[in-house]
């Protein structure tokens, strides 16, 4: 009770936790279950109408590697209007950061890389951190700061020269410009490892035109 007392109070994740209290010889504490057990089947159901309410603008339900578990058709049709080759960033192993940071991503369509591009790298730096020795953030790491034409790791800080309220992500492809910040919510008080390390990610438009883009837009609920 000691042990999991200091770790609440030192907002310790729930994995890291179960880790503690084996090292000092104890049984597991929070269990990890699947996103498609039968017993998660409320919470689908909350993330689910949390897709469709944000319509029509572009959410996704990531983990804590950025692999997207759930997103809504904004979020797909966002995808295949910006990416130069949708088809690599489809299926269960889609990644934010290569659907972001990738060559044939939504990179060469990033007005504002030289700022977006290290604040993007900085988040995996920092999850790192907080995860230390976690061998798939190493390995995503390696991969995205390996892309063609990437950030060097050391310009990954997500300092922005200009001041401004966010980070926003602005896109250009052809006539289509737009303009986008992000929120980042969480599940209150989980008590399971796969909840914790849930997080809903929404783009909102910054101006009109953006506004106008995703409200033009055809999508199926």
């Amino acid at each position: 009770s000691l042990l999991l007392r200091l770790a609440q109070e030192l907002e310790i994740p729930l994995r890291s936790r179960n880790a503690l209290l084996e090292a000092a010889g104890y049984a597991p504490q929070y269990g990890e279950t699947g996103l498609t057990d039968p017993e998660m089947g409320q919470v689908r159901r909350v993330l689910d109408f949390i897709l469709k309410s944000t319509l029509p603008y572009p959410t996704m339900i990531i983990d804590r590697y950025w692999n997207i578990t759930l997103a809504n058709a904004a979020f797909l049709d966002f995808v295949q209007v910006f990416t130069r080759n949708p088809a690599l960033f489809a299926g269960a192993a889609t990644n934010l950061m290569r659907i972001c940071l990738h060559p044939e991503g939504l990179r060469p369509h990033i007005v504002n890389r030289a700022e977006f591009e290290p604040y993007m790298v900085g988040r995996i730096r920092r999850s790192m951190s907080r995860f230390p020795g976690d061998p798939a953030l190493a390995a995503l790491y390696e991969e995205v700061t390996g892309f063609d034409g990437a950030a060097s790791p050391g310009e990954d800080s997500g300092m922005t020269s200009v001041p401004q309220f966010m980070m926003p992500l602005q896109l250009k492809k052809d006539a289509c410009e737009i303009r986008l910040f992000t929120t980042i919510a969480t599940l209150g008080a989980p008590q399971d490892i796969t909840l914790q390390e849930l997080f809903i990610e929404t783009g909102f438009p910054v101006d009109d035109a953006t506004e106008q883009h995703f409200r033009s837009r055809p999508l199926r609920a």
